[in-house]
């Protein structure tokens, strides 16, 4: 084990191997490794979620684990996350909070999960926590997540305390998966969202992260500030007592789609490797 100076404390000590999406929303099927695959890499076995060894002593992993089991606990508690559903095989609301799910379009498998008397502001600095440690992170498969040293700072001080946070510092939308598909990880990525507005369409850039059917779009800075005004309602932390959430079926969702895609784009770059050890409908993809 090396030691060396923390990067979200400043505190010098022994590195600890820090997740970073946290292991109890990563986990494979029993006895079955994860398959990575994507951002033009061959495919291989892997038999845990992507950590750092050389990110966070004590102190930080300590700050960085209260975000953790908060929100294991508050997304399993409101069914936000498919470990949270039991033997559930679709979204239904939680028994133990006042929530309501309500279908908004059929067709698309469109519907908004509205959990009421919840302050999201903890939820959120969870989502800031797993923005920052994309950001500080050396791994590559994080590299679609690149901050301004300034932003990457703030992060920094709004999760050791040292200064406020704001639900329009990076706002962050959740989408979940309201149907149960295949057990598959994602790093983050960053792609364009088409959005219109009063003033007309607007793309805006987003960092997708994903895990156990939740997805969270984390909105980078732009020139459009209308565009926050329009997500207000929906973005985590905005002073409201509810949190509303998008909720997709999983076969209609960009998640499906681009799992797909990857898993194709593996078998034309590594046809021998990537059959034998990715399975036709994605099961063990990551």
């Amino acid at each position: 084990m090396r030691a060396g100076k923390c990067r979200l404390t400043g505190d010098h000590g022994i590195y600890l191997k820090s997740h970073l999406i946290p292991a109890a929303l990563t986990r494979s099927e029993k006895g079955v490794p994860f398959i990575e695959a994507g951002n033009g890499l061959p495919p291989k076995r892997s038999w845990n979620s992507w950590y750092d060894k050389e990110l966070v002593v004590q102190k930080g992993e300590r700050i960085l684990t209260n975000h953790d089991t908060w929100a294991i606990e508050f997304m399993r508690k409101h069914r936000l996350v498919w470990s949270g559903w039991g033997e559930a095989d679709m979204l239904e609301p939680s028994p133990l909070a006042d929530t309501s799910v309500t279908m908004v379009d059929q067709e698309r498998g469109h519907a908004i999960h509205v959990i009421k008397g919840v302050d999201s502001q903890a939820l959120r600095l969870f989502f800031m926590s797993l923005l920052w440690r994309a950001a500080a992170t050396r791994r590559p498969e994080f590299s679609d997540v690149s901050l301004p040293v300034a932003d990457l700072e703030r992060l920094r001080r709004i999760l050791v305390d040292e200064e406020t946070d704001s639900f329009d510092f990076y706002p962050v939308v959740l989408i979940q998966l309201s149907t149960r598909g295949p057990f598959h990880n994602q790093a983050p990525i960053k792609i364009l969202q088409e959005h219109s507005f009063v003033g007309g369409p607007a793309r805006l850039e987003v960092f997708r992260f994903y895990f156990d059917g939740l997805i969270a779009h984390i909105y980078l800075p732009n020139d459009n500030p209308e565009a926050i005004t329009t997500l207000r309602s929906i973005c985590l932390g905005n002073g409201k007592n509810e949190l509303i959430v998008t909720a997709i079926e999983f076969e209609k969702s960009f998640q499906f789609d681009n799992m797909r895609k990857l898993i194709a784009e593996t078998h034309a770059l590594w046809p021998e490797k990537a059959v034998r050890l990715l399975d036709a409908d994605g099961k063990r993809s990551r």
